[in-house]
């Protein structure tokens, strides 16, 4: 099986027994959006929810961290889904949240796991079939999970030079601080979520906390030093 599927390869092949369709669609706080409710509403037959936000390590103070290999493989065993079949992820996302899946997956021994090209918009717009509500998962699945180990690269390490490239594959305007980010105090608290705006300058690794801070821009002079600074000076008339 190839990394990418086609549409066609998935609807021929989707009642095979070792067929495992997972779809991991997710969504950014803020816009609106119930990635489990939509699935619920409409998913690829056969297609269990791949729930990102809850399979990670609920331990750390950051959202969406890796979880152990033990969290992995029971949470995929939950869903039915077998380290040894062969797995076919999808979303519906404009985040194309289907590649976190499938790094996932590989990264916890998964030899066999690829992307539905076109995700569900493409399967939908061709008229294929779907389904409503829940599936039932495959019973009796196994998935022993083994990380990979060398695939991960932490805030440490890249203090301490990582000795390899780091790309930001974040939007311009996102990485260079002209768009406001999203910054979460708690993975499981969505309350308290608040947008900040960083420059350029003020992303600075200083390994004193794994949090990001709220960082504000300066307030602005009193009204008396704005005069004074806009005034010419003694002799300049």
């Amino acid at each position: 099986m190839n990394e990418l599927v086609s549409t066609e390869w998935l609807d021929v092949q989707r009642r095979q027994a070792d067929i495992a369709i997972l779809d991991a669609t997710m969504f950014l706080p803020g816009t609106g959006r119930d990635p489990i409710a939509e699935y619920r509403a409409s998913h690829i037959p056969g297609a269990q929810f791949f729930d990102i936000s809850d399979v990670s390590d609920h331990r750390d103070p950051a959202p969406h961290m890796l979880p152990t290999p033990d969290q992995f493989g029971q949470a995929m065993e939950a869903l039915g889904v077998g380290r040894d079949q062969r797995i076919v992820v999808y979303d519906n996302s404009p985040l194309h949240s289907a590649t976190r899946a499938w790094f996932m997956l590989r990264h916890f021994g998964a030899p066999q796991v690829a992307v539905l090209d076109g995700g569900l918009g493409k399967w939908v717009a061709e008229g294929r079939e779907v389904r409503s509500g829940r599936e039932e998962p495959r019973r009796n699945a196994r998935f022993d999970a083994d990380e990979v180990r060398g695939e991960i690269v932490t805030k440490q390490m890249i203090i301490n030079g990582a000795g390899r490239p780091i790309l930001d594959a974040r939007g311009g305007i996102a990485s260079t601080g002209a768009r406001p980010t999203r910054v979460r105090t708690s993975p499981r608290d969505t309350s308290r979520d608040r947008a900040t705006c960083r420059s350029a300058n003020s992303i600075a690794l200083t390994g004193r906390s794994s949090r990001t801070r709220n960082l504000r821009p300066p307030s602005p002079p009193p009204e008396s030093i704005r005069k004074r600074r806009s005034s010419p000076r003694a002799g300049q008339a």
